[in-house]
């Protein structure tokens, strides 16, 4: 079964890392010791599009790999 968080509070960034890995991997605790956590900013900005990023080509990758599945041998 897979894993999947769901989103709560305005930690976008944990659930998309902890999805990703299928796992809880990090912590909201984790996150606060990045760089640029204590001043949100353009460098939060870049992080946020990023994981963003990450999640549109997973989901991409996922769609061919199950349309890959039910194609016809």
């Amino acid at each position: 079964m897979a894993y999947h968080e769901r989103q709560r509070l305005q930690l976008c960034a944990l659930h998309t890392l902890n999805n990703l890995f299928q796992e809880q991997a990090f912590t909201q605790d984790d996150l606060a010791l990045l760089p640029g956590s204590s001043n949100p900013g353009a460098a939060d900005e870049a992080a946020r599009q990023f994981l963003l990023d990450v999640q549109r080509e997973l989901q991409g990758a996922l769609i061919f790999l199950v349309r890959d599945a039910a194609a016809p041998n």
